[in-house]
């Protein structure tokens, strides 16, 4: 799938490769935390954010987590595969 993007955007590639050795294989691991915690903020701060952006927020963070630990377990492989037969 990388390779498309090498046609159209040819430093992506190198980016990501870049990206993911400097966190160790774990950058879409880091990437759902990371949502997963911006998606938490707006449930605190309803006021700046509004609380139906943070629950979308929060579902694509575990998605994207789920994603990230896939190469752990299994069992969240087919967990994931029925998740997304769902949608």
């Amino acid at each position: 799938m990388l390779h498309s993007y090498l046609i159209y955007y040819p430093d992506f590639l190198n980016i990501f490769i870049q990206l993911e050795q400097l966190t160790n294989n774990n950058l879409v691991r880091f990437m759902g935390i990371g949502l997963i915690l911006m998606g938490v903020y707006p449930l605190i701060q309803p006021k700046m954010i509004k609380r139906e952006y943070g629950f979308i927020i929060l579902i694509l963070g575990i998605v994207l987590l789920i994603r990230g630990l896939l190469d752990l377990n299994p069992e969240l492989f087919y967990l994931y595969t029925n998740l997304l037969t769902f949608f």
